[in-house]
Parts: C-alpha cells; sequence; structure tokens
C-alpha cells in the first residue's frame, strides 16, 4: 500500500468492519531497525491509536531503557514480543517481569 493512502485504506477497512466484529489493532514495531519510533512526537500522535503493542527483534539491541517512556506514551497494553529472527517461531506473549528482568540486566 502506498504511503499516502495507506492510513485512507485502512480507516475504510475498519469502518466496514467495525459492525461485525471488534477491531484491535496491533502497532508492530521492529525495535532493531526503527529506534524513531520511540519518539515522543510518534507515540503521541499516532494516527491509528493502537489497541496493542508488538516488539519484534529485541533479541538484536542491547539497551531497552527506551522503550520503558514509549509504552507510557502510547497509552497501549503490550501483547506479544519477539526475541528471534522469524516469525512465528520466535513469538511470545509479553511477560512483564521478563521484560523488567530483561531491563535491569541493561543497568
Amino acid at each position: 500500500i502506498e504511503k499516502e493512502e495507506s492510513f485512507k485504506q485502512y480507516w475504510k477497512i475498519r469502518q466496514l468492519l467495525a459492525p461485525l466484529t471488534p477491531l484491535e489493532v496491533h502497532y508492530v514495531i521492529n525495535v532493531s531497525k526503527n529506534r524513531h519510533y520511540f519518539n515522543s512526537s510518534a507515540a503521541v500522535h499516532h494516527p491509528l491509536q493502537p489497541d496493542y503493542i508488538a516488539l519484534t527483534h529485541l533479541d538484536e539491541i542491547t539497551q531497552w531503557g527506551a522503550i520503558i517512556p514509549f509504552f507510557q506514551e502510547m497509552d497501549a497494553s503490550t501483547r506479544y514480543i519477539s526475541t528471534g529472527k522469524s516469525i512465528p517461531e520466535s513469538l511470545e506473549t509479553f511477560k512483564p517481569s521478563w521484560f523488567a528482568q530483561k531491563l535491569l540486566q541493561d543497568s
């Protein structure tokens, strides 16, 4: 989908599906390549207003601290993480205790 048309097409699909089933938006972020997603302006003004966050490629980063403010500003629950090179083999349910342990190892 062309970037200029993507939001318009997404909104049209969302409107068509709204009467049929509740729609959950998962915002999937490759943390190894897209550090700009952790900027506060990207999170606060995100046009999709996601319900959940999914983080991929966590095995490829060494500093996890920037993720915490991003979580707070997105105001969405984190549902999935991926710590490997391929999905779905490395996809797991997000566990806050595991994340906290990894964050403490980073400091």
